[in-house]
């Protein structure tokens, strides 16, 4: 009894959880997308002054992060070597 009960809800929660939103968002993908942009931007403008934050904090020294200085340029030379020696 526990098994059929146990297919049953894996059966639910697959069309429902998995197909279901899927199907919904590839048929009105305009509607799903403009409502999904909404929560996205709030989400960048968040984090974004969370890390802004976070990088003014010294907690980060704590557990070894440094600052990248400005300083840390790539020579031209090192640039050369890594467009003319692509990536295997």
């Amino acid at each position: 009894m526990h098994c059929g009960m146990m297919f049953a809800l894996t059966v639910v929660i697959i069309i429902f959880c998995e197909l279901a939103p899927k199907i919904y968002a590839a048929v009105h993908s305009e509607p799903v997308a403009l409502s999904a942009a909404s929560f996205t931007d709030i989400a960048v403008v968040t984090s974004r002054a969370v890390v802004h934050q976070s990088r003014r904090l010294p907690f980060l020294r704590l557990f070894g992060v440094r600052a990248a200085t400005h300083g840390a340029q790539r020579s031209a030379r090192e640039l050369r070597a890594v467009v003319s020696n692509p990536a295997p």
